[in-house]
C-alpha cells in the first residue's frame, strides 16, 4: 500500500515532494514561511509609507512654489472675475465671496460668465 492518501495524483510536483517530507520538517518551514510572510508583509508597509511620504511631500514643494495641485475632480471654469482672472467659479457649490459681493453691489452673474 501506497503511503499517500488517494486521491493525491492531483497533486503538483512540489506538493507532492513536499507530501513526502517528515512532518517535524514540515512544521519547521511552515515556521519559517510564517516569518518570511510577516517581514515582506513590514517591507511592503514600509514602502507604501515611503512613497505616500514622498507624494506629500511633493504637494507641499507645489503649494510652497505657488503651483495649483491638479485634483481628479476639477471642473470647467464657468466664471471669470474680469478685474481678477485668477478668481474662478466652477458653478458647483458656494459661490466664492469675490462673486458674491459683486452681485450684491448689482452685478449680474451672466458678466462673469466664461
Amino acid at each position: 500500500m501506497s503511503d499517500t492518501p488517494k486521491g493525491d495524483d492531483t497533486l503538483t510536483p512540489q506538493e507532492q515532494r513536499l507530501l513526502s517530507m517528515e512532518l517535524a520538517s514540515l512544521e519547521e518551514l511552515r515556521r519559517i514561511v510564517d516569518r518570511m510572510v510577516s517581514r515582506k508583509r513590514a517591507i511592503l508597509r514600509q514602502e507604501e509609507l515611503a512613497a505616500e511620504r514622498e507624494r506629500l511631500e511633493a504637494q507641499r514643494e507645489a503649494r510652497s512654489a505657488g503651483e495649483a495641485l491638479k485634483t481628479t475632480s476639477e471642473r470647467e471654469i464657468r466664471y471669470r472675475d474680469p478685474e481678477d482672472p485668477t478668481k474662478t467659479w466652477s458653478g458647483h457649490g458656494r459661490r466664492p465671496n469675490w462673486l458674491r459681493e459683486r452681485l450684491e453691489d448689482g452685478a449680474v452673474l451672466d458678466e462673469f460668465s466664461v
